[in-house]
């Protein structure tokens, strides 16, 4: 069981290990991804929320530019009628999940409402990132930054499944960190998560 403030010397470690380009590259992913959420919304005539939560029902296991490929491939089928057999990457539950979110892309859903059709911390905290990431506080808590926190490289398979308390804990610390060096929550995740995959390129996830 990882204490928020070992989470949080761990988290510093790796954010004391960034590049330029890293630092750069985190500081900017999550509005870089807000950015295309929206046009996809903009394309599709549907809300950015709607958007974001097909692309974080897709995300596990399924690389970033592949995912939002998926996303906007998804949308298409559904406008032309085609989307029951179509195929796409990722878990079948979660590929379930995406497709009855397009299905119900253009409801005037709420944010809670959207959240009952997308379970789990991880992939919600994802979404919500993407729709506000200036100011959303949470943390997209993925199998690099529970690494990151951990102090321990874990595989899709291998990562644990986290319990509230420990979430909580996790979650905090990047909060912690994030404010000791003026960046937002998001921008910490980001660059440790780049950080935490160069250190370890070419291994097996």
């Amino acid at each position: 069981m990882i204490t928020q403030r070992n989470a949080a010397a761990n988290i510093r470690k790796v954010l004391q290990q960034a590049t330029g380009e890293e630092l750069a590259a985190g500081n900017d992913w999550y509005q870089a991804a807000n950015e295309r959420a929206l046009m996809m919304a903009l394309d599709f005539g549907i809300s950015i929320e709607a958007v974001a939560y097909i692309i974080a029902a897709l995300s596990p296991s399924v690389q970033w530019e592949q995912n939002v490929t998926a996303a906007r491939k998804l949308l298409e089928a559904v406008v032309a009628g085609e989307s029951t057999d179509l195929v796409l990457p990722g878990y079948p539950n979660n590929v379930a999940k995406a497709k009855t979110i397009a299905r119900l892309a253009h409801a005037r859903f709420s944010p809670e409402q959207w959240k009952k059709h997308l379970k789990g911390p991880k992939v919600v905290e994802f979404a919500e990132n993407i729709i506000n990431p200036s100011r959303c506080q949470q943390v997209t808590l993925d199998t690099h930054a529970i690494s990151v926190a951990s102090g321990k490289r874990f595989t899709t398979k291998s990562a644990p499944e986290l319990r509230i308390a420990e979430f909580t804990r996790i979650s905090a610390a990047y909060v912690k960190v994030a404010a000791e060096y003026n960046i937002s929550p998001n921008q910490c995740q980001a660059i440790t998560w780049l950080v935490w995959r160069r250190l370890h390129k070419g291994r097996k996830r």
